[in-house]
């Protein structure tokens, strides 16, 4: 594709994190939950801190769940599930 008379050139990148085992990084996020890696997947709208908010807007600013949700761009069934894992095992919960 050309821009002004300049080629523009994509190209994809594959991140790797570094590992003594090959291959053990693989699709995991850095952390664990119940002593199991974490996976994340490419679309996830939360980070660690993006889920800690989103349970701080609906347990100790009385938020809706629809809005705290709408407010982080993710379902109201994806913040009722990061609140009942914190719920659950607190902030371990939403590593």
């Amino acid at each position: 594709m050309l821009l002004d008379g300049v080629g523009l050139a994509v190209t994809s990148q594959h991140i790797v994190h570094w590992s003594p085992y090959p291959g053990a990084c693989e699709g995991m996020a850095f952390g664990t939950r119940g002593g199991a890696p974490v996976n994340s997947h490419k679309n996830a709208r939360l980070t660690f801190e993006g889920r800690r908010i989103l349970v701080f807007r609906i347990i100790h600013e009385g938020l809706p769940v629809r809005e705290a949700a709408k407010a982080q761009g993710v379902s109201p069934r994806t913040a009722y599930k990061w609140l009942k894992r914190f719920r659950e095992e607190s902030k371990a919960g939403l590593l």
